[in-house]
């Protein structure tokens, strides 16, 4: 989808957005080559779709989906990618540099002739992108998110790949204006994705695809492009938060909204410790101040 193309969709939908392209890519290959120009030391806003149910004909019952997904959920050594239960549709990513990558990774099963991952299929065929799995591992590159646990974690669940140094957006954006941002509410409390691109970078999301299946084998034009826009949102809004709290003059520590996510579990960056979301500047009935 072309910059035109995505600024006059935008339009259509009453979003307030600059022109950015958006690159559909439903291959291993061509993800593994666009993903190699995101490094170590870069910062990307990153988003997942996935699909409520993901078996095309025969529907299964909602027991035998919970059943197989709960046993593929606790597979941990062996495991291989049951595309049965897999859910992930859509991995969105933006790094600043004008082109909002939408990675259709269903689509890319039985496609694969890159060098292999670790993460395999039944037959031994890599169908996860391996640049897509640096990009998650890499402890340098900075993934932010409102609600990334939930797209960290589905992204575990289905290829079992943990997630480093991943930034709530949804925190990230209270520490900064805690006035404005549910200031009577927990800190653990996020906001939500919408109500912060509005708040710091003056975009209003349309969330008309909200509710959107996923599951669909074609997306439509104005599914991509709400796809697109969450990730190039999340960066915007992470680029001005990040520099607010770089100049900041209270004390503000990293730990308040950025964690690793290993086995589907939040742990404190670079260590075995349980996180959770906290700030002294909170206490139960909300903001108290900054100390």
């Amino acid at each position: 989808m072309a910059a035109a193309a995505a600024a006059a969709a935008a339009s259509a939908v009453g979003l307030h957005l600059p022109s950015f392209d958006v690159e559909y890519i439903t291959t291993v290959d061509d993800a593994n080559k666009r993903l190699l120009a995101i490094h170590d030391g870069m910062s990307i806003g990153l988003d997942v779709e996935w699909t409520t149910d993901n078996t095309p004909g025969a529907k299964k019952t909602r027991g035998q989906r919970n059943t197989e997904q709960r046993l593929q959920a606790s597979t941990v050594t062996d495991f291989a990618i049951s595309w049965d239960v897999v859910k992930l549709r859509l991995v969105q990513i933006y790094c600043g540099n004008s082109t909002v990558y939408v990675l259709d990774i269903p689509a890319m099963k039985g496609f694969a002739i890159s060098p292999p991952s670790v993460s395999t299929d039944a037959d031994g065929c890599t169908d996860f992108p391996h640049e897509l799995e640096r990009i998650c591992l890499s402890k340098d590159i900075i993934k932010a998110g409102t609600g990334i646990y939930n797209d960290a974690g589905r992204i575990w669940k289905d290829f079992r790949i943990n997630m480093f140094s991943c930034v709530e957006l949804g925190l990230a954006c209270k520490i900064v204006y805690p006035e404005d941002m549910k200031p009577h509410a927990f800190f653990s409390e996020l906001v939500s994705l919408a109500g912060i691109a509005e708040h710091v970078c003056s975009i209003k999301l349309d969330k008309t695809h909200h509710e959107t299946d996923w599951s669909n084998p074609v997306l439509s034009s104005e599914q991509l492009l709400y796809a697109a826009t969450d990730a190039y949102a999340s960066f915007e809004s992470y680029r001005r938060i990040q520099l607010e709290i770089d100049s900041s003059e209270y004390d503000i520590s990293s730990d308040w909204y950025t964690f690793d996510v290993v086995g589907n579990i939040r742990v404190k960056s670079g260590t075995a410790i349980k996180w959770k979301a906290d700030c002294c500047w909170w206490e139960e009935e909300g903001f108290v101040g900054r100390r």
